[in-house]
């Protein structure tokens, strides 16, 4: 099994965590009303565009093997090609606008004190990730990727490719990481102090924008270095990180507060009666 098959099959083991772990959520969202509230509301945001991401990376695995003899899948299907382009760089585009949305809600409840729900939320999650992830398909930007041929499609090689990768890809991931870790900063640094909080509650707020870092910013960082291509071993152990968001933003925004929200009987999922607040209040993971 040469490298390109392994990290296929990483994709597709992660990408099933992933997806099964969004879906979780996404099904507990739907089914209990109780629990719903704006914060909830922004999360699932997330999960859903995680789960985009998640899709499209793992049907690039399993496609991998079945085209494996075949040839480019672009050379068949150029339309799916430039969706799949478009899949992947809106699904992780639109994840990092929700979780800047986190902690731009958390420091106005925080600090301000203000806990309404913005409209311009919408403008930033829904309509900029379009704008950004569809203007290089009008451009023709998009295509079959330099790795994982098969069945990759990402941004094409070209002398400017990795302009177009930082203007329509990577700058979006490093401005929410860094508006992030600014803005939790000042929150921890607000909250610290305060005798009704959990240490480790709060310091477990930086988990937000170490998950843009661990699946995102390191493994891109390393690839446009072109690191990656000359370690093959780190290349396997990298990139199918792209695939993970959605397990660890399930886990670190939801799966611990929710799970203390719910209990299985049998086959199904019940609230548990004896929570008094039945809304799920992830502002603080608390």
């Amino acid at each position: 099994m040469d490298g390109d098959q392994i990290v296929a099959l990483e994709l597709i083991l992660f990408g099933i965590l992933s997806i099964a772990s969004c879906s979780f959520i996404i099904y507990c969202y739907i089914k209990f009303q109780e629990l719903r509230n704006d914060a909830f509301f922004i999360i699932i945001n997330i999960l859903i565009f995680d789960l985009i991401n998640s899709l499209s990376l793992t049907f690039v695995g399993i496609f991998y093997f079945n085209y494996l003899e075949t040839g480019l899948i672009a050379d068949k299907y150029g339309v799916l090609c430039n969706m799949q382009s478009f899949c992947n760089v809106f699904g992780v585009v639109a994840s990092c606008a929700w979780t800047s949305i986190v902690c731009h809600n958390l420091h106005k409840s925080v600090i301000d004190d203000d806990h309404s729900f913005s409209k311009m939320y919408y403008v930033i999650g829904y309509v900029m990730p379009v704008i950004i992830s569809i203007i290089p398909w009008i451009l023709g930007y998009y295509g079959v990727g330099p790795y994982m041929q098969q069945s990759n499609c990402w941004f094409k090689p070209a002398e400017d490719a990795y302009i177009r990768i930082w203007i329509f890809f990577l700058t979006p991931i490093y401005l929410s990481f860094l508006y992030n870790t600014v803005i939790i900063i000042i929150v921890v640094i607000k909250l610290r102090n305060l005798p009704n909080i959990r240490r480790n509650t709060i310091y477990g707020l930086f988990a937000y924008p170490s998950i843009l870092a661990i699946c995102w910013i390191i493994p891109e960082s390393f690839d446009q270095t072109h690191y990656l291509s000359e370690h093959p071993n780190l290349a396997q152990l990298l990139f199918p990180l792209s695939t993970l968001p959605g397990l660890l933003d399930s886990f670190a925004y939801c799966h611990l507060v929710l799970f203390s929200k719910i209990t299985i009987k049998g086959y199904n999922l019940e609230l548990i009666s004896e929570v008094t607040d039945k809304s799920l209040d992830l502002t603080l993971m608390s």
